[in-house]
């Protein structure tokens, strides 16, 4: 059972790798995301910039990159964390690098300023 499951797992990759090893198709991790009380925007900009700086040091070929989203007009009680993978494959090396000490440490700091309840993956493809 656990064979034909981790076959299946691998097979999924190789598909997903597949279809996203063009140059102009990126991995795209939306958080929403609010700021804990008393906490400033300076704050978490240097959390975020810690994070990146960590990410792209441990993601192959780097190119990770992040932006923090303040809406301009509509609901003003959170922001969206977005952080953007070259591919899937910087993704999953992102999320193994996030398991180590100094991964867990960056994810600890940007988490003393901010918290997020729910994310979602997308595949973007530019036009």
């Amino acid at each position: 059972m656990k064979s034909q499951i981790i076959k299946m797992l691998l097979l999924t990759t190789a598909i997903i790798l597949s279809t996203t090893a063009s140059a102009d198709t990126r991995i795209v991790e939306v958080w929403n995301c609010k700021m804990l009380d008393g906490k400033t925007s300076e704050q978490l900009q240097s959390a975020d910039k810690a994070w990146l700086t960590f990410m792209n040091g441990k993601v192959q070929g780097a190119g990770v990159r992040t932006y923090v989203m303040n809406s301009i007009v509509g609901d003003y009680t959170g922001f969206l964390s977005v952080d953007s993978y070259p591919s899937m494959a910087a993704w999953v090396q992102a999320k193994a690098a996030l398991k180590t000490p100094e991964g867990q440490a960056a994810d600890a700091a940007w988490g003393s300023v901010a918290e997020c309840t729910s994310n979602t993956l997308y595949e973007s493809i530019e036009s």
